[in-house]
């Protein structure tokens, strides 16, 4: 991904011929080996990190003129020569940035001047030579040897990357590095009916490395109502198999989407082997029964959902179920996943009428919470194996470690 965004940005394709270390990280621009003086008037090197305002040009993605004119610092104090603070660009000394890994604790601001008046940044080539030169000049009063420009540079390439366009939503959130937590993460959704394609919308738009999706069933026009976004009457004409259908949607955004277009049965276990997290999204007992072993006996983690609706007098009523299944809560988190349809409901309106979107989206949303918290995104004190939200109440009922 940043190869190309160099190769189209005319402000960081100079940064680069010109010499500097520059890499993206996602929707961020790292200016590595910054010469600066620290407070015992020695020559360190730091990271400089801006963030990157992006545009969609007819040949991809691009640099746009910066909308924030900072930059933050990783590194020891920044100082003159003299090693006192330099006060010149230093804005903040706390600002705890988390960006790669690192955490950047120096934010500078500065300004340049045109005609006696501060103005903001023309492009990154004009902002990043700014604040380079103004710590380089210093640590050239130190060390003639000093230079921005070093001799050995890290190619600016992320291989693990898995958006076609940059994350600019965790960027302006600041909270890159903890969605990060997922990244490298191999991610199966079985079932993509209305819970599981909403729960594949929104594990698609993470950094999860691969999305593999298992159902056999066509995409047909009752699935359109209770799955995300729109799809046309051409689209359903041609009546693809959920799978494909939402392969091609989600590939347009990311790589890594996989399509299994057939029931996880036993002739296919071996495909779960490699996961790393599982979400089971089937609406039949004996379904359940035959993926549950399968998971367990790779000791793949995986969060089940279920729904059970009834229609009263007083309106629809009935709730949405959350479990999930680690090593750890396999003994008790199990009791609550049913596995066979002795217990069906003949009122069961989930059964007879699927087209129940909000409740489908709500039952994913809980589920990928749960998820997230499991990673570690999410904070969680209760840590409930088990969770289901009740529709008449308005109640969450958790079973777990602190409830």
């Amino acid at each position: 991904m940043s190869e190309p965004l160099i190769s189209r940005s005319c402000d960081l394709r100079r940064l680069w011929t010109e010499g500097y270390d520059i890499a993206i990280d996602g929707a961020w621009l790292l200016v590595r080996q910054v010469p600066y003086v620290d407070r015992q008037r020695s020559v360190q090197c730091g990271t400089l990190a801006l963030k990157l305002s992006l545009q969609q040009t007819p040949a991809g993605e691009a640099t746009t003129k910066p909308a924030d004119h900072t930059a933050y610092f990783d590194g020891t104090e920044p100082c003159d020569a003299q090693g006192r603070a330099l006060t010149e660009i230093i804005n903040s000394s706390d600002a705890k940035e988390t960006i790669d890994g690192r955490s950047f604790r120096y934010r500078f601001s500065h300004k340049p001047l045109e005609n006696g008046s501060k103005r903001l940044y023309i492009d990154y080539f004009e902002q990043v030579s700014t604040y380079a030169e103004i710590l380089a000049d210093q640590a050239r009063a130190v060390s003639a040897a000093a230079s921005a420009f070093p001799a050995v540079r890290q190619p600016p390439v992320e291989s693990d990357y898995p958006f076609h366009y940059s994350d600019t939503a965790s960027v302006r959130a600041g909270i890159s590095d903890i969605n990060r937590r997922v990244s490298g993460q191999v991610v199966g959704i079985i079932g993509l009916g209305g819970t599981g394609s909403y729960i594949l919308d929104m594990v698609a738009k993470t950094h999860v490395r691969e999305l593999h999706l298992w159902d056999r069933d066509a995409f047909e026009q009752h699935t359109a109502f209770r799955a995300p976004g729109a799809a046309s009457a051409d689209e359903l004409e041609q009546l693809p198999t959920k799978c494909e259908y939402y392969q091609a949607i989600y590939s347009k955004m990311r790589t890594g989407v996989i399509a299994h277009p057939h029931h996880m049965e036993a002739d296919h276990f071996g495909e779960l082997d490699g996961l790393d997290f599982a979400f089971v999204a089937v609406d039949r007992g004996p379904s359940r029964g035959k993926i549950v072993p399968a998971l367990l006996e790779r000791d793949i983690p995986f969060i089940d959902v279920g729904m059970g609706m009834a229609a009263e007098e007083r309106g629809l009523t009935g709730q949405a179920r959350v479990t999930l299944v680690t090593h750890e809560t396999r003994e008790f988190a199990l009791a609550e996943i049913p596995t066979d349809d002795a217990d069906a409901d003949a009122d069961d309106v989930y059964g007879d009428n699927v087209q129940i979107a909000e409740m489908n989206a709500l039952n994913a949303v809980l589920a990928v919470i749960k998820w997230k918290k499991h990673m570690g995104v999410y904070a969680d004190v209760v840590q409930e194996w088990d969770s289901a939200y009740m529709i008449a109440s308005n109640a969450i009922v958790n079973t777990g470690a602190a409830s």
